[in-house]
């Protein structure tokens, strides 16, 4: 009995020490074993589709610099420049960034020892890559976590579409947004620490979001699309020629019902835009919340802004007025309503808007505004 008991406290003990070593063994980086509890199909799906999206990126990037060259002096050098600005954190992120694989990233933090959340950087222009959950892919091409630092890729990501680029364009905008905030609180000093864990909180999905963000996002990629079509968008709004989504859907390669859906938005977005004259640091109040209008519906929250990048709206005429114009709209550049006519019983005021557009549709030809689909909306 005694023997029996013996062997049984040594077995036991080498069984500790061995356990003790392999503990101790995982404590270091191995970049290219995985570990038994990762799933390994997963980390080169995302690999082949980081390698995927990569390619394509560029590849609409050098397509851009093409166009800057030629187009440049046409517009603004600061609309140029806040273009490129992504454009250069995209580059840097390729070029400098080992750890691209987000699944790949978490097993080193825990292997290292390091303890959840892992979005504490050291370098705050370094972004990862992960695969957009199911329940996003119909809807969704792309989109990109400000808390964790995540881009989300749909695998049906289209390398030739320009359309998936643009919105791609839009989720690295967020990510050059979320970089100055952070190298911003990290200039504070002591209070930087404190500061950077309240801004952590508050970008949680239950907390209310900043309302500049995606305004300024947005005005970014209608730019950039503005860009694309040699300035073809701003000058159909101002001439007020009809915009056709169709045709823009399929220079654009939009050939989905959802992405569709998205880029008709956007057009909203652009017309509104550019009809008002805004800008991207310069906007009016009805350019955004049409904007956060959109976007609680779909279940978010904003808090008050100080309205820093608010600018007066111009006074707005009947054409695209009554179309996006909100209840009891005006300001001290427009005039004040005549005094209605009083009320009388079976009484109908003669309607000379809708007059007027049907004398013009009568009256138009070929090369006019209102026949005019999309006017010389051509891509470059």
């Amino acid at each position: 009995m005694k023997i029996k008991k013996l062997i049984i406290i040594l077995i036991l003990s080498l069984l500790s020490v061995i356990a003790f070593s392999e503990r101790k063994n995982s404590a270091g980086i191995r970049t290219g074993n995985f570990p038994k509890t990762g799933n390994i199909s997963e980390i080169k799906k995302l690999d082949i589709l980081i390698d995927k999206f990569e390619k394509g990126f560029l590849a609409f990037i050098k397509r851009l610099n093409g166009l800057f060259k030629k187009h440049a002096h046409k517009f603004n050098p600061k609309t140029i420049k806040a273009i490129k600005e992504p454009l250069t954190l995209f580059l840097n992120n390729y070029k400098n960034n080992k750890f691209k694989n987000a699944i790949r990233y978490k097993i080193m933090m825990k292997r290292k020892g390091h303890k959840p959340p892992y979005h504490y950087f050291k370098n705050n222009a370094f972004y990862r890559y992960n695969i957009l959950p199911k329940i996003y892919r119909k809807r969704v091409s792309s989109g990109f976590n400000m808390r964790t630092r995540v881009l989300f890729l749909n695998p049906s990501y289209d390398p030739d579409s320009l359309f998936d680029n643009i919105v791609a364009f839009h989720e690295i905008v967020h990510a050059l947004q979320d970089t100055t905030l952070r190298n911003f609180l990290a200039k504070k000093g002591k209070k930087s620490k404190r500061l950077f864990k309240i801004y952590i909180r508050s970008l949680h999905p239950r907390t209310l979001k900043d309302p500049d963000l995606e305004p300024v996002a947005y005005a970014i990629e209608i730019e950039l699309l503005n860009f694309l079509f040699g300035d073809g968008i701003r000058q159909a709004v101002i001439n007020r020629r009809i915009i056709s989504s169709r045709q823009i859907a399929g220079l654009l390669k939009a050939n989905t019902m959802y992405k569709f859906g998205s880029l008709r938005v956007l057009l909203k977005y652009a017309i509104i835009y550019f009809y008002h004259n805004c800008w991207i640091y310069s906007y009016t109040r009805y350019y955004r919340s049409t904007i956060l209008r959109d976007y609680m519906r779909l279940g978010y929250r904003f808090y008050r802004s100080d309205n820093k990048f608010i600018k007066p709206a111009p006074r707005l005429t009947r054409r695209y007025g009554r179309r996006y114009r909100p209840r009891n709209y005006r300001n001290r550049f427009q005039k004040r309503p005549r005094n209605r006519i009083p009320f009388r019983r079976n009484y109908r005021a003669p309607n000379r808007y809708n007059n007027r557009i049907n004398r013009n549709r009568n009256n138009s030809k070929p090369g006019n505004g209102i026949n005019n689909r999309a006017g010389n909306i051509d891509i470059n």
